[in-house]
This record gives C-alpha cells, sequence and structure tokens, in this order.
C-alpha cells in the first residue's frame, strides 16, 4: 500500500465562512430575541436564584445543595412522604430522588422508613435536625 503524502495547507477540511452584512444583521437580530425571550429570562433568574441559595447555604455552614434543599422543603411542609410522593412533587424521577435520599440519610437529616400498608415503598422523614435546618438560612 502506498501512502501518498498530503499538503494540508492546501487541503481545506472545513469550508470557509465569510460573513455578509445581513448575516451579521441576522446575527444581531436573533440574539436580541434571545435575551429578551420569557423562557431564557426565567432560567437565567432560576440559575441566579440558585448560585444565591447555594452561597447562603456556604455560608451558613449547611452542606446541602439546591436539588437536596428542595427535596428537604417538601418534607418540611409534609413529613412522611413516599419516595414516589417526593418524586412527583419535585418533579424529579425516582432514580434522583433515590440518589438525593442516600446522600441526605448518609449526613443523618432524613430517615427512611418501611410503610407498613405498603412493604414496597418507604416513607421519608425529617430527623431531629430539622428544627436547626430551617432557621440556619
Amino acid at each position: 500500500m502506498v501512502m501518498e503524502k498530503i499538503d494540508m495547507k492546501q487541503t481545506q477540511l472545513v469550508p470557509e465562512f465569510t460573513a455578509s452584512p445581513s448575516d451579521t444583521l441576522e446575527l444581531e437580530t436573533f440574539e436580541r430575541v434571545i435575551d429578551t425571550s420569557i423562557a431564557y429570562l426565567v432560567g437565567r433568574t432560576s440559575r441566579a436564584i440558585i448560585k444565591r441559595l447555594t452561597k447562603k447555604f456556604a455560608d451558613a455552614g449547611f452542606d446541602v445543595s439546591y436539588e437536596q434543599w428542595s427535596i428537604l422543603v417538601h418534607l418540611y411542609r409534609k413529613d412522611g412522604q413516599t419516595q414516589q410522593e417526593l418524586s412527583n412533587v419535585s418533579v424529579k424521577d425516582k432514580a434522583a430522588i433515590t440518589r438525593l435520599l442516600n446522600v441526605l440519610e448518609k449526613k443523618n437529616i432524613v430517615l427512611r422508613v418501611p410503610d407498613r400498608s405498603d412493604k414496597r415503598s418507604k416513607l421519608v422523614y425529617l430527623t431531629h435536625t430539622k428544627p436547626n435546618l430551617f432557621g440556619m438560612i
């Protein structure tokens, strides 16, 4: 097999693109529409809130993520929910709830107890740290 030497300077893998003035105007219009769209603004606001809460958690010495905090809020409102109920109310899949609860259980913040009426499910409770959690933030 004979290998030919390829001159990379002469071979163009990606064709050159030169923006015309109309392309630049379309891009500016597109960026302006994106920057003012409600979905973009809601997403940006959500990220800003999460960032601020994460900082407040760290400043208070509270070792939980925003995702974990959202589960704790639901348990604070109604303690003893099933994992399925937490999944529904927090709009997270079962696997995500299980991972979050595993971490919270290791930190001794929640406790999972088998449901007496349905052996397949577990009820989730806040532990004795409950009063301290919501007073810290």
